[in-house]
Order: structure tokens, then sequence, then C-alpha cells
């Protein structure tokens, strides 16, 4: 979201010159650190003059109310940004879980492929593959396809809860996410 200070809401009252209103614009535009003093210097017009104007046009109360729908546009801009942000770190979790499960399923597809050569080598040779051995080699082809499954389950929760944040009005800060 861009800020852009002159898509908020700022009108000419009904009984306000034109000539009057652009000194307004002048004054509104030098930002929320804005003087009399400063508009006089850049408009070419006395301070009395500007104080006697803003006066009776209301100044004060129609900038109070522009900056603060200024800083309205500034909170919605940073809130969207960190959005973005913890979306873009959701996606790329996502995608490290699928590569890990992956990584970890081909491994699991490794040590049972070493598995079954070792077995069929031992039967070759008529020796007995010892059991602690076996035991051990698939013990850990299943922990690598249990770890598969979950990182791939967890892959799937974040899947899910994007798709959710897709289909919502709801800003990610709705939902606890910081």
């Amino acid at each position: 979201m861009e800020l852009n200070p002159q898509s908020v809401a700022f009108e000419r009252l009904e009984d306000e010159s034109a000539a009057e209103f652009a000194l307004l614009l002048a004054h509104r535009d030098i930002g929320p650190g804005r003087s009399l003093g400063t508009t006089a210097n850049l408009v070419g017009r006395s301070e009395s003059t500007l104080r006697r104007l803003a006066s009776r046009r209301h100044w004060v109360d129609r900038l109070e109310i522009f900056d603060a729908a200024l800083l309205c546009q500034v909170a919605a801009a940073g809130t969207k940004a960190a959005e973005d942000r913890h979306l873009d770190q959701l996606l790329s979790f996502r995608d490290a879980q699928h590569r890990r499960g992956d990584q970890l399923a081909a491994s699991a597809e490794l040590i049972m492929e070493f598995v079954l050569v070792s077995a069929r080598a031992h039967l070759a040779e008529g020796t007995l593959l010892q059991p602690g051995q076996l035991g051990a080699a698939l013990n850990a082809a299943a922990r690598a396809l249990e770890a598969s499954g979950s990182t791939a389950g967890m892959a799937l929760g974040v899947e899910e809860l994007l798709g959710q944040l897709a289909h919502t009005r709801e800003p990610i800060s709705a939902f606890g996410i910081n």
C-alpha cells in the first residue's frame, strides 16, 4: 500500500474560497510538524493573516482529522507489510518441509534397498545376516519413513493454514501470528 496524503478525504468548505483552501492545502502539505510561520514564509503571507484564517476556517480541527486518517494509512501499510512477510515465511517453511519430507522418504528407500541387497548377498553366500544388524537397518528405515510422514503432515498443515488465510478477510494478526 502506497501512502498518499491526497487520498485522505479533505474537502473545501462551502463558504471557503479557492484561495483560502489553497493556503490550507499548502499548510497541510508541510506535514505534522507544520507551523503557521513556515507556511507564511512558503506562501508569502503574514503569519497573523494565516492565524486569523486558520481560526475562522477551523484549520486545527480539520488538520487533526487529516493527520489521524493519514496515521491510519501508515498503520495499515505497516500491517500489510507484516502480513506479507509472515505469508512469505509460511510459504518458505512449507516448501522446506516438503523438500525435507522428500529427502527423508528417499533416505528410507535407500536404507530398504541396502537391506535387500545385503540380505540377498548373505543368502547367495550362504551366510546369516545378524539379527541386530537387520533390526537396526529396518529400524532406521522405519524412523526415516515416520519422520517423512510427520514432515509431510506438517507441510500439509501449513498448506491448509495458507488456504484458510487466502479465503478469509481477517488479517493474519487476527490469528495470533506476529
